[in-house]
């Protein structure tokens, strides 16, 4: 029988906001250093939005920014921290209708893998709420005390990097691509790679550069207009 492998993306396409948002407010999180770090991470942003720089450019970015915040909290602060953001945070802002189809794909059998820009701890404390079987992303250093150091480990994963970081993870988990059926769900155009990386397409939400690839192949979509 034909294994079903299924990739969701999670902010933009399971949750409607910002998770990294979550983060930010937390009150672990060293306010100095926050402040101290905003140019780092509004000029960035702001290069991305006047075309200065690609999406995938400025989301590699923003990841080690993210990275240095977290420098000195021990693994299991960090743990707890990305618990709270998948479990309170963003509790009113899951969309329900991707949710129900992450639903429907377990209980169809198939094995539902999160990926995501964000660390892999945080993207696993989302599929561990949302009963999906694995969440990868990036890598997330530690000490060997178990400190974040505040940097990432190896690239981050976004934009062509999901779909290689998927091949590694399900290679050491023993699973075959190739005698499986594969679907992915994502909303940004930073994500076309993994929807096209996988047998079929489903834009979830897509932002408009997205929606004209929907349209120019004839993808699948979920969207306002669907309600």
């Amino acid at each position: 029988m034909t294994r079903q492998i299924v990739f969701f993306d999670v902010a933009g396409t399971l949750v409607a906001s910002n998770p990294w948002r979550g983060l930010l407010k937390h009150t672990a999180i060293n306010k100095v250093r926050l402040y101290s770090r905003y140019p780092f991470i509004v000029l960035p942003y702001w290069a991305k939005n006047a075309g200065l720089i690609s999406d995938v450019r400025f989301r590699q970015i923003w990841i080690r920014q993210m990275a240095a915040l977290l420098k000195g909290l021990h693994r299991d602060e960090v743990n707890e921290m990305f618990r709270w953001i998948a479990a309170d945070f963003v509790r009113d802002d899951y969309r329900q209708d991707v949710v129900a189809r992450l639903d429907a794909h377990k209980q169809a059998g198939a094995y539902v893998l999160l990926v995501s820009g964000m660390f892999t701890p945080m993207t696993q404390a989302f599929a561990t709420k949302l009963g999906a079987d694995a969440g990868i992303g990036t890598g997330l250093a530690f000490d060997e005390q178990g400190i974040c150091t505040g940097h990432i480990a190896g690239d981050g994963c976004a934009g062509e990097n999901k779909s290689l970081f998927i091949r590694q993870y399900l290679e050491a988990q023993g699973l075959s691509l190739a005698e499986a059926e594969t679907t992915a769900y994502a909303d940004s155009y930073s994500d076309v790679p993994l929807l096209s990386f996988a047998q079929q397409a489903v834009a979830t939400y897509p932002d408009e550069k997205l929606r004209e690839v929907v349209r120019a192949r004839g993808w699948s979509i979920i969207d306002d207009e669907m309600e």
